[in-house]
């Protein structure tokens, strides 16, 4: 049996982001036209996920509330880039498609990349 290569060492990711991200414990966001989970939040945009496809484009209003909001903040954000994550099994047999989204704020600076890298 020939002798194994030694497996090199993974080289850490490169973070693309254009700012850092903030902690979204305890932290809610809100919107009149949609129900989303905050997943990941940073001053020049969001994540989130919906059971519902967002339209690329699309503009929403969203207010944050909770321990890391700073007191109701509302903003409006463009969806950048939306794919479906997963599903979910419900009764009867059908599913709930669970969809995550990219958004960047209104005002921010435009990001360096317009979708998500596949993993």
């Amino acid at each position: 049996m020939p002798p194994r290569r030694a497996q090199p060492e993974p080289r850490p990711r490169r973070e693309r982001r254009g700012t850092a991200r903030t902690g979204v414990a305890g932290t809610r966001l809100r919107s009149p036209t949609l129900e989303v989970r905050l997943l990941d939040l940073s001053e020049g945009g969001l994540a989130v996920e919906s059971n519902e496809a967002l339209r690329i484009g699309a503009r929403y209003r969203f207010t944050l509330e909770g321990e890391g909001a700073a007191g109701g903040e509302s903003f409006v954000a463009t969806v950048l880039w939306c794919r479906l994550h997963r599903t979910l099994p419900r009764s009867g047999g059908d599913v709930l498609p669970v969809y995550r989204a990219g958004l960047a704020r209104a005002g921010a600076a435009e990001p360096t990349a317009s979708s998500p890298r596949r993993r």
